[in-house]
């Protein structure tokens, strides 16, 4: 049954995500609760889950944007797209995907987009299938001034600050008229923890350097 999650998905939605993101530093605060209890009420977000025998197995996020250009209709960005890992292939990426295209379409969305990073030839494959094109547009990558001055000498951090820097956008074409679009940069957050875990392993890795550099042995960064 595709519907809109409600408050007491919050774990099985979560359960996905860290599918999808396994390195995302953990969050300790309630902040993510918080979140997605604001996402709920947020009339033009929409997070919807895919529940199959009672066990929630998908889950996608339209973000519905509105919009002055093209006669002021809203355009749609759809996000996080997980489907449970011991289920994927078997037709309900599809089934959740074409569901929330639909509610797009309901609301006047003129185009939707989304983005990925995985260079997986299934992914893509599936993406196409799902009626997106690839080869419209170009992606580019914009980073915020400052993070250009960190450093990240462990694979853990590494990955979580790119989930949290990198704003993409990515090809699609409107299935009902074609039309051709990108999505816009979107700004991100960086986690305090993770900011401040980085410029201490950042120091870390500045001292462990010199005293290489003294004892005459070949330095890591």
């Amino acid at each position: 049954m595709f519907r809109a999650a409600r408050a007491s998905d919050f774990e099985d939605v979560m359960r996905l995500y860290r599918q999808l993101h396994p390195d995302d530093p953990v969050v300790h605060d309630g902040s993510d609760a918080a979140v997605f209890d604001q996402i709920l009420q947020a009339p033009a977000l929409h997070l919807f889950v895919l529940e199959v025998n009672g066990s929630v197995v998908a889950t996608t996020y339209l973000n519905v944007i509105p919009n002055i250009t093209r006669s002021a209709s809203p355009y749609a960005v759809i996000e996080n797209v997980v489907v449970e890992e011991s289920l994927r292939g078997t037709g309900l990426g599809k089934e959740i995907m074409s569901a929330t295209l639909d509610v797009a379409w309901e609301g006047r969305c003129y185009k939707a987009m989304l983005m990925t990073s995985s260079s997986k030839p299934a992914t893509h494959a599936f993406y196409k299938a799902c009626g997106f094109s690839a080869d419209e547009k170009t992606a580019y990558v914009a980073r915020p001034s400052w993070s250009r001055v960190l450093l990240t000498p462990t694979r853990h951090i590494r990955q979580a600050l790119s989930s949290a820097l990198i704003a993409r956008s990515r090809p699609v074409r409107d299935r009902r008229i074609g039309h051709r679009g990108f999505a816009p940069m979107r700004p991100a957050i960086v986690p305090p923890s993770v900011r401040e875990n980085t410029i201490r392993q950042n120091a870390i890795g500045r001292h462990r350097c010199i005293d290489q550099q003294r004892s005459g042995r070949t330095c890591c960064l």
